[in-house]
């Protein structure tokens, strides 16, 4: 082995290095409300901005999924680096939004924070330690699934009114609201259970069989899609806790996932799951056949999505910190 001609091409990569870092230089980050681009989640060097190629999951010519923007941390290049001036999202475990209200709520290491689409301002909702789950009922009312209390918490004008599932859940993350039939679903991740709640606090189903769930969603017919890591990663149940059928196995072509965790579904029963391997949102139609995506190139790590009553979708990376907000348009 030539030693000298190894330590020769190492130089030479290190000389390169250099170069290209001194000349790309400091480039500021963008921020968040420009629809036509999309920031560089890269943290440490500075990054150069790059452009969102007008991103529509299905053909331009019928755009029905379009984005919006972002709500991230802003940032500035300071002495060659990457600097969070002012932190919103930080290593989210939970979104959902209202876009009635102008809000998102996002739950992470500091708690639950409610955001205002418009200022970016953000404030602290309740003190849940460990919020794994979020969900908005339609006359605004918050439910958050706080790990540390074992229960699921609701939230009435920002103040505590309700708990429910005390001595009932052991490690609680994800929720589904079904306010048609007046249930709160939660993932309980300890247990590798899916447990429906009346909203009066009553626990009404379980859905079993599961491997290792964690995220769930309830279509217009009450049906039930949950995420589960092991394949076929979505489960699908009735409001009587019958397995109905699973969809998209593991696998690395289009209808197959590999690390799935976020789910949601819009008004047309599409179903969206968050995949932080494929660095994508697959959409699904209600019988679990692939319909189209949203990324790669959008995101770096999504873990979870949210859709509203009004077909606002957002999606919460773990890797951009940041929450990405697109519209679904219909059929």
């Amino acid at each position: 082995m030539d030693y000298k001609k190894i330590g020769k091409s190492i130089l030479s990569l290190i000389v390169v290095s250099v170069f290209l870092v001194a000349f790309t230089g400091c480039t500021e980050i963008i921020k968040d409300g420009d629809a036509s681009k999309k920031i560089n989640p890269v943290v440490g060097e500075c990054a150069t901005d790059s452009v969102n190629s007008g991103n529509t999951a299905w053909p331009a010519e019928n755009p029905k999924i379009t984005l919006l923007g972002a709500i991230d941390n802003d940032s500035q290049c300071i002495d060659g680096k990457t600097t969070v001036v002012t932190e919103r999202v930080a290593y989210p475990n939970a979104v959902a939004g209202d876009s009635a209200r102008g809000k998102v709520y996002v739950s992470d290491r500091y708690g639950v924070k409610e955001i205002d689409e418009a200022t970016k301002s953000v404030k602290f909702l309740g003190d849940a330690k460990d919020a794994r789950g979020l969900a908005v009922a339609s006359n605004g009312d918050v439910y958050v699934a706080d790990a540390a209390t074992k229960t699921i918490q609701v939230y009435s004008n920002g103040a505590l009114s309700a708990t429910i599932g005390a001595g009932e859940l052991s490690n609680p993350h994800g929720l589904a609201l079904d306010e048609a039939n007046q249930r709160i679903y939660v993932v309980d991740v300890a247990v590798s259970k899916v447990i429906g709640f009346g909203l009066n606090g009553e626990k009404e189903v379980e859905l079993t069989g599961l491997k290792v769930p964690a995220g769930a969603a309830v279509n217009s017919k009450g049906n039930i899609y949950v995420t589960q890591f092991d394949g076929p990663h979505v489960q699908v149940f009735n409001p009587a806790g019958d397995k109905l059928f699973d969809f998209a196995p593991h696998g690395k072509q289009s209808g197959t996932l590999q690390r799935p965790k976020g789910i949601a579904i819009d008004s047309d029963d599409n179903v969206y799951v968050a995949d932080m391997a494929f660095n994508n949102v697959q959409v699904f139609d209600a019988q679990g056949n692939a319909l189209t995506y949203i990324g790669p190139g959008q995101f770096l790590l999504p873990a979870l999505v949210s859709i509203d009553n009004n077909d606002t979708i957002w999606v919460a990376e773990k890797g951009a910190q940041r929450v990405q907000i697109f519209q679904y348009n219909g059929n």
